[in-house]
């Protein structure tokens, strides 16, 4: 998808007094780019998402059988309730051992989880995972998960960003 500050020729292009380097006017004119709402993984949820009151054990399993890199952590209405990440769970074992395996997941998951929400632009939520040190934010409504975005996700978004970007340069360069 081409970021919203690009648009078409117009014919006021053309006219003499104008040059083909950006102006404050066009600066003005532009609208924010990249959204989450725009590239929100449209996974099936439910594969994501587990109840806080599930074992440790389960959580294995459903990293195992999917490998999701986070589990979401929410209530029967869909609420956030925390993130389980797969170093949450090695680091719980560390320190408790296999004691680790007699709790649920409500225990060890993180609860003050950074969300995003659709209309919150890409470059923010890339700041948010650099500054935090993580890799998957919910993408929450009302407090209940509408979708998650990764890294990888946001890594797609930038790239297809840079690559339009670099094809109107080109295009202006050869005219």
């Amino acid at each position: 998808m081409a970021p919203y500050s690009y648009r078409g020729r117009l014919a006021s292009d053309d006219a003499e007094d104008r040059t083909h380097s950006q102006s404050l006017d066009d600066a003005q004119d532009s609208r924010p780019g990249v959204r989450v709402g725009d590239i929100v993984t449209r996974r099936d949820l439910t594969k994501f998402t587990v109840a806080p009151d599930a074992s440790i054990l389960a959580a294995i399993e459903a990293f195992n059988a999917m490998r999701p890199g986070a589990l979401l952590v929410v209530d029967d209405q869909a609420r956030l309730l925390g993130i389980v990440s797969e170093h949450d769970l090695v680091t719980g074992l560390r320190r408790d051992g296999l004691g680790l395996f007699s709790k649920n997941l409500s225990e060890v998951m993180t609860r003050d989880v950074v969300t995003c929400g659709p209309d919150e632009p890409i470059l923010n939520v890339m700041r948010k995972m650099t500054e935090g040190g993580f890799r998957h934010v919910p993408v929450c409504v009302d407090g209940r998960v509408i979708g998650l975005v990764t890294t990888l996700d946001v890594m797609q978004a930038r790239l297809d960003e840079v690559e339009y970007e670099n094809l109107k340069m080109r295009q202006v360069i050869v005219g």
